[in-house]
């Protein structure tokens, strides 16, 4: 038998994402935490909201993704080496989204141009 999973389930998750994050985050490590996110190994942030989102659509691999659009610019607060990416809440203090870079440095007072990534939820698999 095969596994199935309507699509409006893993919408539902990127609508989340999209409603949810108000901040994205450059980091030196994959936080496990808003804190680590926002403060601990935060270089920089920028405020974003469901603009900076892309339409819903079917996956690449499969399943559906959603696009991230990054506005240019992104102030850098701390020097490091800038290797993960975060979306958080600061309202609700959440972290909801970590992915990976390529790993470069930054430097206090520059600013980093990130482009835009997708967030792809894959349709489920048999196990």
């Amino acid at each position: 038998m095969g596994v199935w999973c309507n699509d409006a389930m893993l919408d539902t998750a990127l609508n989340w994402l999209k409603n949810g994050a108000d901040k994205l985050c450059l980091c030196s490590q994959q936080p496990a935490s808003y804190a680590e996110a926002t403060s601990t190994y935060c270089l920089g942030s920028i405020a974003i909201g469901s603009a900076n989102f892309g339409e819903i659509e079917d996956g690449l691999v499969s399943g559906r993704r959603i696009t991230v659009n990054v506005a240019d610019a992104i102030p850098v607060g701390t020097t490091g080496v800038l290797n993960h990416v975060a979306l958080v809440s600061d309202i609700s203090q959440e972290l909801l989204y970590v992915v990976p870079c390529p790993e470069r440095d930054v430097a206090q007072g520059s600013e980093v141009t990130l482009g835009q990534f997708y967030v792809e939820l894959r349709d489920p698999i048999s196990v």
